[in-house]
């Protein structure tokens, strides 16, 4: 089964007709999130948003804000994506006065986030675990089990799961919803 969650409509209806569906936040998005919380200026110059191959900015923020309040208190995350996202901020946040700021605004909206842990023998006994990760296996595997949908920014995770009709592609929804 292959999803069709490309547009907000798309993603609200679904979650209309399964109204006890979370939604999981991959790291990316995650940041992004955070970050535009903390300061939407900063978007532009953040580290976080512009390295790599994603360039993100405030449409991106608007974006992803509109979809995480079509689940509210049904935000999802693990305890291996809170060390990543911990991990990338601190390497890539400067000064350090920007990265407490920073810290003190992402702790206060962490809290109303639930966490899900997997256990250790099913991450490493999972399909993927080499190509994908702990982080990104977490997702997949909590996805799986309680049957809830995850945001990514991945392509290869996208590509990799989307006939398991989890995933939701956040590049495919911003083509559709800002680019459009």
């Amino acid at each position: 089964m292959i999803n069709n969650l490309s547009t907000l409509k798309e993603i609200e209806l679904y979650h209309f007709k399964r109204n006890e569906a979370h939604l999981i936040l991959d790291t990316n998005v995650l940041l992004l999130f955070l970050v535009g919380i903390y300061d939407i200026d900063y978007l532009k110059d953040c580290p976080l948003m512009t390295s790599g191959n994603k360039t993100y900015n405030k449409e991106h923020f608007e974006l992803v804000e509109k979809i995480i309040k079509r689940f509210p208190n049904k935000i999802v995350i693990t305890p291996h994506i809170i060390s990543e996202m911990n991990m990338l901020s601190r390497i890539k946040i400067k000064p350090e006065n920007r990265l407490n700021d920073y810290f003190i605004k992402l702790i206060r909206k962490l809290e109303n986030y639930k966490e899900h842990l997997i256990a250790l023998k099913i991450l490493l006994n999972s399909v993927g675990i080499i190509e994908f990760g702990i982080t990104d296996i977490s997702l997949i595997e909590v996805a799986k089990q309680k049957k809830w949908l995850i945001l990514t920014d991945d392509f290869n995770l996208y590509r990799a799961f989307e006939k398991e009709g989890f995933v939701i592609y956040f590049s495919r929804v911003v083509a559709n919803e800002i680019y459009l």
